[in-house]
């Protein structure tokens, strides 16, 4: 049984019931569509979410189907961070640091690489009033190409939330270009 679709002009929706009855809506591009409906697409679920399809016991992801399999030390990363999103303006070939940087969000604060620290500079404040209070900091890891390692660097330490989130976004773009942008 073929999957169900729905049209939207470029974006289509197909549709992908499990077993159990969850439903999930999957965007590719329009002009996909008449490669993606010659084979049957079902969920992979462990940690994220990934349409796949099975034939001849080998599994092929959604998203390599419609862009290619990466080559060595290479990824596939969803640019928006959503699984489900597999039109092709979503999707890049990146190195493993790459995606690394563009993978959701755990910590409470729902930025990568930002920390509150509520300590931070107490003491200098107390001494001298002038002193800003900057108690949020950002930092970024980046691959080191000689040995292929990577680093922690910091960004620096800012007065607001939003101030923290700017720069981190200024060295993301300096790190590793529009790739996330």
């Amino acid at each position: 049984m073929k999957n169900k679709y729905i049209k939207e002009g470029n974006v289509t929706i197909l549709l992908i019931t499990q077993r159990n009855g969850n439903k999930h809506r999957v965007l590719i591009d329009t002009e996909d569509l008449p490669r993606v409906l010659s084979r049957r697409w079902c969920m992979q679920i462990s940690r994220n979410k990934y349409v796949v399809s099975n034939t001849n016991n080998k599994r092929i992801y959604l998203h390599h189907f419609l862009i290619g399999h990466p080559g060595v030390n290479m990824e596939t990363d969803h640019r928006d961070r959503n699984s489900l999103n597999n039109c092709k303006k979503n999707l890049a070939h990146v190195s493993l640091g790459e995606n690394k940087v563009n993978r959701k969000v755990t910590n409470k604060h729902g930025f990568p690489g930002l920390e509150y620290i509520p300590d931070y500079r107490k003491k200098e404040i107390i001494r001298n009033k002038n002193i800003p209070y900057k108690p949020w900091r950002t930092r970024l890891r980046i691959k080191n190409n000689e040995d292929n390692r990577t680093r922690l660097i910091s960004i620096g330490v800012f007065a607001t939330k939003k101030e923290a989130i700017e720069a981190r976004r200024k060295a993301e773009l300096k790190y590793f270009g529009s790739i996330f942008h």
